[in-house]
């Protein structure tokens, strides 16, 4: 599959528990990449849930999507339409646990970041 456009992580907002949108507990807001990586990598919770919005076109945001299903990542993808002819794309992630954190982690916004190809 084709490369994404680089730096394509806007903002990435986590949470304690996989709760809906809008948020119950916000714990922290990362506004890149390693920003992203360093945050979720340091979290401690079991569960955490992460609210990324790409600025890419959501066909780009649902390939992302199915690439990290593959990796056994849960994930819920959305749209919010900012006018009628754009588009955020964002994607929901939910993390079971620190040893799931740890293994995809880096993978994934490496992905949502056009480091590598997914």
């Amino acid at each position: 599959m084709p490369i994404p456009p680089r730096n394509i992580l806007k903002t990435l907002v986590v949470t304690s528990t996989p709760a809906e949108y809008p948020w119950d507990e916000w714990l922290d807001v990362a506004s890149s990449y390693d920003e992203a990586v360093e945050l979720l990598n340091t979290q401690s919770y079991g569960l955490i849930c992460a609210e990324a919005a790409l600025s890419t076109d959501n066909s780009s945001a649902a390939r992302l999507c199915r690439y990290i299903r593959k990796q056994g990542l849960h994930t819920r993808f959305y749209e919010m339409r900012s006018d009628y002819k754009t588009a955020d794309a964002r994607i929901i992630m939910h993390f079971g646990g620190d040893g799931v954190v740890d293994r995809g982690l880096k993978t994934v916004f490496a992905m949502a970041c056009g480091m590598t190809t997914f």
